[in-house]
């Protein structure tokens, strides 16, 4: 089901710059122990400056007949979690706008003998299967994207967009996780854990800070202000797996 995702994005990324009258091409082959799947279009290109941050969060190129088509710009940012989370990568290759585009998805092929420990080496995203998110940030963008990754892997999430009113959710329900950028309006992150620590039932959910900040002294902060743990912005997978497996082992 992954693949199918992954795969669709692509194309339908593709079929989305190409304007009427050109041409997308899918092909495969076999490279040195990797499955090449190479989605390639005739299409709008992509600048050499937002070449490098085609797969970032939220960056949609602002180029005319692109922005006019729309969208929050979260497909591609997703496409390459899944790849990740199946040991594979991708990569974004144009000359330039109006010169079409091309995307090179590499999966490692899995002989069959080996598929069990290969499988060991990917993330295993069971964790988040039925957990309850709380999950606030006061980027609209931030909260889509992120929460969408989040309900692929089977999370139910409770999308707020400021501290007021996650601790209005936090009174109403009940959460299994928090996660909450710091930088807010009005209520900042450590504002907000810190009131969440006085609800019961709050005491010791886990909650992890997210933040463009990867300073030690970032991480410091978050953890005296009530947080368990200290996430990089843009939040990968892996990252929040560990953090995850981290508070549960660090449970008495």
């Amino acid at each position: 089901m992954r693949l199918e995702q992954i795969l669709w994005n692509l194309v339908r990324n593709a079929l989305k710059f190409t304007p009427s009258g050109g041409r997308v091409e899918v092909s495969m082959s076999h490279k040195d122990g990797f499955l090449c799947v190479d989605v390639a279009d005739t299409g709008q290109g992509i600048a050499p400056e937002f070449l490098p941050r085609v797969f970032d969060m939220f960056s949609q190129a602002d180029t005319g007949a692109g922005r006019e088509r729309g969208g929050l710009g979260i497909g591609l940012s997703l496409v390459r979690q899944l790849v990740e989370m199946h040991g594979g990568r991708i990569e974004a290759h144009s000359e330039g706008l109006g010169t079409g585009a091309r995307f090179s998805l590499r999966l490692p092929e899995v002989p069959h003998s080996t598929q069990p420990a290969t499988r060991r080496a990917q993330a295993d995203t069971s964790a988040l299967k039925g957990l309850r998110v709380l999950l606030v940030d006061d980027s609209v963008e931030g909260l889509a994207g992120f929460g969408a990754l989040l309900e692929l892997e089977g999370a139910q999430v409770r999308p707020e967009r400021n501290g007021p009113d996650a601790l209005a959710a936090a009174r109403e329900g009940e959460f299994d996780l928090i996660l909450s950028d710091v930088g807010m309006p009005g209520m900042s992150g450590y504002e907000l854990i810190a009131e969440l620590r006085k609800l019961p039932g709050m005491e010791a959910v886990p909650a992890f800070a997210l933040t463009g900040f990867g300073r030690q002294s970032d991480a410091e902060q978050a953890i005296r202000a009530g947080f368990n743990a200290h996430l990089g912005k843009p939040v990968s997978l892996h990252a929040l797996l560990g953090a995850i497996e981290h508070a549960r082992l660090a449970k008495p």
